[in-house]
Order: structure tokens, then C-alpha cells, then sequence
């Protein structure tokens, strides 16, 4: 009698001992499971907040490229009118040092055109001034009985002498005003010429 009472407490003991440690295991895994899940939330919080610090840090990132570009974008744009400002001023000062140069040119064609008149001229006052020499020595040989010879001589002695010194003179005038001239045309085309030239790599 007293084996089986022994016996049933030790099975009810042994039963109750399972059943405490089914529910101690129980609770354990529930919690487990609710750390898990805690820790999954804590998680999921954290991934969270570094993904919007990350798209907030993204997003700063953006504007402060925008702004170092847009400010870039805006020197650029000043130096870029800047030269331009430079170039169309260069532009207008050749423009008219072509006019100048084109003015002169023209001056100097009708200045070259007033010499080439003044030496006809002359040309023509040289052969009128022979006729003249041709025409006083007809008139000395009918005069004073002189020989075409002799009169030649006394004439051209006096008249032809006088003649060719003034021609001279004129000549030498109208060749040195050429001169001068053709020399200042040739400096102001190689001065434009070097401007050029420089301008083309600056």
C-alpha cells in the first residue's frame, strides 16, 4: 500500500515536474519571442532614423553641389561677358581704324592724283617754256643780227638755267611729299597689321 502511494506521488510528482518545466520553457519562449520581436522593432526604429539621416546628409549634399555649381555657373557667366564686352570693344576699334585707314587711303589717292596733275603741269610748263626759249631766239637773231647759235647760248646762259632750277625745285618738292606720304601709308598698314596679328591670340 505504501509502494503505491509512493509510487503515485512520485508519478504525480514527476508529472507536475514536467508541467512546471513545459511552462517555464513556455514563458521562456514567449519571452524570447518578445525580445525578438522588441529587438526586430528597436531594429527596424534604427534603420529608419539612419535612413532619413542619410537622405537628409543626400539631400544637403545636393543643395550644396547646386549651390557651388549655380555660383560656378555665375562667375563664368560674368567672365564670359566680360570678354565679350572686351572683344566687341576691340571689334569697334578696328572698325574704325578701317574707316581712318580707308579715309586716308582715299586721301592719299587724291593727293597721289594732284601730283600726278602738278607733274602734267609741269611737264606742260617745261614745253611751253621751250617754245618760249625757241621764240626769244627768233626774236634776238632778228634784233642783233645773232646766229641761231649764238643766240641759243645767251639763252639758254640765262633763261633755261632759271628754268631748271625751279623745275627742279618743284620736282623735288612734289618727289619728297610722295615719299613721305607713301612711308606714313606703309607704317599705319603695318601697324594695323601687328594689331591684328596680336589680337588673333590674345
Amino acid at each position: 500500500m505504501m509502494f503505491l502511494i509512493g509510487g503515485g506521488a512520485l508519478a504525480a510528482g514527476v508529472l507536475a515536474g514536467f508541467f512546471i518545466r513545459r511552462q517555464i520553457e513556455s514563458s521562456r519562449v514567449t519571452s524570447a519571442q518578445r525580445d525578438a520581436r522588441q529587438i526586430i522593432e528597436e531594429g527596424r526604429k534604427e534603420a529608419e532614423a539612419i535612413r532619413k539621416e542619410a537622405v537628409l546628409q543626400a539631400k544637403d549634399t545636393v543643395l550644396r553641389a547646386k549651390d557651388e555649381w549655380e555660383k560656378e555657373a555665375r562667375e563664368l557667366r560674368r567672365e564670359l561677358q566680360s570678354q565679350e564686352k572686351r572683344l566687341q570693344q576691340r571689334e569697334e576699334t578696328l572698325d574704325r581704324k578701317l574707316e581712318q585707314l580707308d579715309a586716308r587711303g582715299e586721301e592719299l589717292e587724291r593727293r597721289d592724283r594732284e601730283l600726278n596733275e602738278q607733274v602734267r603741269s609741269l611737264e606742260t610748263e617745261r614745253k611751253t617754256l621751250q617754245e618760249q626759249i625757241a621764240e626769244q631766239t627768233r626774236r634776238l637773231e632778228q634784233v642783233a643780227g645773232m646766229s641761231a647759235e649764238e643766240a641759243k647760248r645767251e639763252l639758254m646762259a640765262n633763261m633755261e638755267s632759271e628754268a631748271r632750277h625751279d623745275a627742279a625745285k618743284r620736282i623735288k618738292q612734289i618727289e619728297d611729299e610722295a615719299r613721305e606720304t607713301a612711308d606714313k601709308k606703309a607704317k599705319e598698314i603695318l601697324a594695323l597689321a601687328i594689331q591684328r596679328y596680336a589680337g588673333d591670340f590674345v
